[in-house]
């Protein structure tokens, strides 16, 4: 939903004077509840009897059908990469067509930059029934450039970076788009709470995620994915964390890597209050996060293109006049993603407390 739609919405509502005088807070608000990517647990665990628990599964999530069946999807490519493979793309999220919409914008960019086909490998989520219906022209129209497309479950992403690292590429460049989720306790969290039972059945949640809709599990939401840990799944292969991602270049740590992460929060892919992650300790890469670690980013609800992040990073991609990766000016095309995120945070007067703060990191 657009801000526009928000407004008429708001008239319908309230009083036109009410929606005048509050028209930017009210805009705001809506919009932070639409895009607060780490608010994708609804309804996932209750206290009851002095204890929390974990909510059962429905009858949909029960027989695994949260995948959309109307949009007229080709099947994922099976096939192994090819040994050109280094550009590696992947729309994680299922639950909106802009994540998808950003990376078939992007394959283009690079394909007019010069690589061919052979050398970029996409992957995208099904998407959820509602998120079809909610999307249906958008994914409808995008439908005819996925012939070659693979599953964005991460097993098979892992797979294929380790396949493209074995075949001794000279680079590798990673762009992921989803949502992120933030750390879902704290250390010392209190007796009773959310927090320690999280801390105590989920250790798993207490670091930044990357959302993945897809995956061989079948669970295409956060609360299918919270059961199949319990019943003993392996986590790393239903949420993305930088330790996981870090684990798969740790075969060939001296190829240079460009990694770009659009999501939540994905500034703790980084660090967090400080403390750096495994991923930016590997040498030879080059980190892009559309937030820093304790903000959320924008645009990730159903409505919206792009997110606001994946749209000013393709803009200021296609702009860019170098051909290839590593002789592109990464830490310029960050300051300028900034600018293009900070004019569209803008026009939405969304407060200096609230920017993204897209972060950039080397080592």
């Amino acid at each position: 939903m657009y801000p526009s739609d928000l407004m008429d919405k708001l008239k319908s509502w309230l009083p036109l004077s009410t929606v005048k005088k509050y028209q930017p807070l009210l805009v705001f608000s809506l919009l932070l509840l639409l895009s607060a990517c780490s608010s994708r647990n609804p309804n996932s665990f209750y206290f009851k009897a002095g204890r929390w628990q974990m909510a059962p599964l429905n009858h949909q999530e029960l027989s695994g059908d949260l995948s959309s069946v109307d949009a007229n999807f080709p099947v994922f490519n099976r096939k192994p990469i090819s040994y050109k493979s280094k550009i590696f793309l992947i729309a994680a999220g299922n639950d909106s067509a802009n994540f998808l919409q950003e990376i078939v914008d992007q394959k283009k960019i690079w394909l007019d930059k010069g690589y061919t086909e052979d050398e970029i490998q996409c992957y995208y989520s099904y998407p959820t029934i509602s998120a079809y219906h909610n999307d249906a022209v958008q994914f409808d129209n995008l439908a005819s450039e996925l012939i070659q497309f693979r599953s964005a479950d991460i097993p098979n992403l892992g797979a294929d970076i380790r396949k493209a690292l074995s075949n001794k590429v000279d680079y590798l460049y990673l762009y992921i788009s989803s949502h992120g989720l933030k750390p879902k306790f704290k250390s010392d969290s209190k007796i009773n709470s959310l927090g320690n039972y999280l801390k105590d059945e989920f250790p798993y949640l207490g670091q930044h995620l990357i959302f993945f809709g897809q995956d061989p599990n079948g669970s295409s939401n956060t609360k299918m994915k919270l059961h199949a840990i319990k019943e003993g799944n392996d986590p790393n292969y239903l949420f993305l964390n930088s330790n996981y991602l870090a684990s798969l270049f740790k075969s060939n740590p001296e190829v240079p890597k460009f990694i770009v992460i659009q999501g939540c929060y994905s500034g703790g892919f980084i660090d967090f209050k400080g403390i750096y992650s495994d991923l930016s300790k590997l040498p030879n890469t080059k980190i892009l996060t559309a937030s820093n670690s304790e903000r959320p980013s924008f645009g990730c609800e159903s409505g919206q293109e792009t997110t606001f992040y994946g749209s000013a990073f393709n803009t200021n991609l296609q702009r860019s006049k170098a051909k290839r990766i590593p002789l592109t000016n990464w830490r310029d095309l960050h300051e300028k993603t900034i600018d293009t995120v900070h004019r569209l945070e803008d026009q939405l007067k969304i407060p200096e407390n609230k920017r993204s703060l897209p972060q950039f990191h080397e080592n």
